[in-house]
């Protein structure tokens, strides 16, 4: 079977993987934009192949995650508000966008209570979406280098317009609780190439950066 991360990462980009990144730069409050113009705080903004660190959580951000770019990065103004980073493959032929979250778990208005948390998280996507259906749902581990961690995840199928066109899309829901914080994956994919990406996902739970200690 062909080997996905090429097929997503491209030659423009083989370069770039094959360099080493630089230590995570630490995020401030009120962090939004794209790669090349993300705007920092009053300071300066970021080099895009910063890889950007959520001070209070731990949670990492590199510039290159999986063999996606990040194309976004968002923070509130208060960094108890957690922070999201967004990644596209960018390739028609194996098209995945992801959004990594780190939210407050307990305050903020986030419940504390992870299973209440996940069906807020699935509620608020399906009223949005209302011919979606859950094709699975259930409880998931993650082995880390600091233990395995307990999580939720779903699989949801819909129409929605991507690549130019209305097509069945699934989007794929994990929410892992650790500590004070929810670490959150939403991983969205054309239904005709969900052979090719799944393979994928297992990469994406592994190399986004963040404490099981929360």
């Amino acid at each position: 079977m062909e080997d996905l991360r090429w097929r997503i990462l491209g030659p423009s980009l083989l370069l770039g993987v094959l360099l080493a990144w630089p230590a995570c730069t630490t995020l401030s409050g009120g962090v939004e934009g794209r790669p090349r113009t993300i705007p920092g705080d009053s300071a300066g903004g970021f080099p895009w192949e910063a890889c950007l660190l959520h001070p209070l959580s731990g949670a990492s951000f590199p510039a290159l995650l999986a063999g996606c770019p990040r194309s976004r990065m968002e923070t509130g103004r208060d960094p108890e508000e957690g922070a999201r980073a967004s990644y596209d493959s960018g390739n028609p032929h194996a098209h995945v966008l992801f959004t990594l979250s780190v939210r407050p778990r307990g305050r903020k208005g986030y419940p504390a209570d992870p299973e209440a948390r996940f069906s807020e998280i699935l509620s608020e996507f399906l009223a949005l979406h209302e011919d979606g259906r859950i094709d699975e749902k259930g409880e998931i581990t993650l082995p880390r280098e600091d233990g395995v961690a307990r999580g939720r995840r779903a699989e949801i199928r819909y129409r929605a317009w991507m690549d130019g066109r209305v097509r069945e899309v699934r989007t794929d829901f994990y929410l892992f609780p650790a500590g004070r914080w929810y670490y959150q994956y939403k991983i969205t994919f054309p239904g005709s190439q969900a052979e090719r990406i799944r393979p994928l996902i297992p990469r994406i739970l592994r190399e986004f950066g963040w404490r099981k200690g929360g």
